[in-house]
């Protein structure tokens, strides 16, 4: 079970340099603020003296920072792989994407094209349907003058 596992890479990085700075501001200024320190007539190199528990918490903050640390850089490793295999699989997937968007356009400029022989289409079979209904209509008057004319001889 990991301690900070519901932690996004973001709060974790943010952790990690929570915890380094406050290590290196105890680092640097816990001997500023010392008792002994303080004292500016003593020049010698500051000695400090802690209890027994208190070395012991003290150590087991820091085999806990360790393995926080360890962890964080794992979960770090593993998204960051995570990270660049879904950067090429975006990749990947806009390439699909254009190729895509340029078989629909080429599909709409055939639409427009097919759409527009249709109408070429229409128009020509209008016309040729109006000149096969005056062809008929000339021949059934043709036929009705033979008809009348043979009736009245």
């Amino acid at each position: 079970m990991m301690l900070f596992e519901d932690f996004g890479v973001k709060e974790k990085k943010i952790l990690l340099l929570l915890l380094s700075a406050l290590l290196s501001f105890w680092l640097v200024f816990a001997p500023v603020t010392s008792a002994e320190s303080a004292m500016p007539e003593k020049q010698t190199v500051a000695m400090y003296q802690i209890t027994e528990p208190e070395l012991v918490q003290l150590e087991t903050n820091l085999a806990q920072l360790k393995s926080i640390n360890s962890r964080l850089q794992m979960d770090l490793k593993v998204q960051s792989d995570e990270a660049t295999a879904l950067k090429q699989e975006v990749t990947k997937l806009k390439r699909q994407l254009e190729k895509l968007l340029l078989l629909s356009q080429t599909q709409g400029e055939s639409l427009t094209n097919a759409n527009k022989l249709l109408a070429e289409y229409a128009t020509e079979a209008k016309r040729e349907r109006l000149r096969i209904k005056a062809q008929r209509n000339t021949w059934e008057a043709v036929a009705a003058c033979l008809v009348i004319a043979l009736a009245v001889k």
